[in-house]
């Protein structure tokens, strides 16, 4: 299958999501992945109908080709990028001024973002978009333009060297596994809450003895654990040493992700440095103040 706007969004929340999208397959969508996907083609519809409406010199649906960039139309909307490897869809493109392949101007791409804020997500779909764009009129964009909300307000997102680097990644990778490359490992985030794959991606975790399936690890303690040649559950569970801690240290807050896999394995509960169980006291009797949590020391 071509690259497309779903495919490319899925490989951004998830390597193998997008993995299976570009294999045409899908999964069970959850309600909210739903709803949140028609709000969003409402609000969008919305806004490019409300920006075609402030620009005279607009043109809807057209393909991008050099033969239409030329034209030099203020505004193309609805506008759908191909080659032999995408076949992308964009909300609009927006004349800029500036030389290029086509003449005296060039064009900037215009992404729909259905709430206010513009994340990274966003910015690397810009990013891709000028990328693509950048083979039909031969020149890169440095800005790119987000319409929010159903209200269509405009922002200006800088498209600098570092997000475009990260935009060709995202795409090789893509195009690597389009070619038929080795698809990377699998690794549940925080979008496996709301992803059509997610019962059978936990499964294959579970059978995997994946280190993700502890909730609390992100991608950069992943790969801490791989340089050290950790990369199962079991691994990291025999990984666990406790240390003795001094009277004056002051209590360890961070979550130790290698006892959390030693319970787990275990199938046991743990207590890190836990606190004393309070004294069953009545009042008047030796140990009642303590049970109530007072003390009569300071606290040091």
């Amino acid at each position: 299958m071509k690259i497309t706007n779903e495919i490319l969004e899925a490989h951004l929340n998830c390597n193998t999501k997008g993995l299976r999208k570009l294999a045409g397959e899908s999964g069970t969508k959850s309600d909210y992945e739903m709803m949140s996907t028609e709000a969003r083609q409402a609000s969008r519809e919305a806004a490019v109908a409300k920006l075609v409406a402030r620009i005279p010199d607009a043109s809807r649906g057209v393909p991008v080709t050099v033969e239409t960039l030329k034209e030099g139309k203020l505004l193309l909307a609805d506008a759908t990028l191909e080659d032999e490897a995408m076949s992308l869809h964009l909300e609009a493109l927006k004349r800029s001024e500036g030389a290029s392949k086509l003449g005296d101007h060039h064009y900037v791409p215009v992404l729909h973002v259905n709430g206010v804020k513009v994340g990274t997500r966003e910015r690397l779909f810009l990013a891709v978009f000028g990328l693509a764009l950048s083979g039909v009129q031969g020149f890169r964009p440095a800005v790119g333009l987000v319409i929010c909300g159903p209200e269509g307000r405009p922002a200006r997102v800088e498209l600098d060297g570092k997000l475009y680097g990260q935009a060709e990644q995202a795409l090789g990778e893509l195009k690597r596994i389009q070619a038929g490359g080795e698809p990377s490992r699998l690794v549940l985030n925080k979008h496996c809450q709301q992803c059509e794959f997610r019962q059978r991606c936990h499964e294959e975790a579970v059978k995997a003895d994946e280190i993700s399936l502890l909730s609390g690890v992100g991608e950069k303690e992943l790969k801490r654990y791989n340089r050290k040649g950790i990369f199962t559950l079991t691994q990291l569970s025999c990984s666990f040493r406790p240390r003795r801690r001094s009277r004056r240290s002051p209590p360890l807050e961070k979550r130790q992700h290698a006892l959390h896999a030693m319970a787990i394995r275990d199938r046991r509960i743990y207590l890190f440095w836990g606190a004393e169980p309070p004294r069953q006291s009545r009042p008047g009797l030796p140990g009642h103040g303590r049970a109530a949590g007072l003390t009569d020391k300071p606290n040091a």
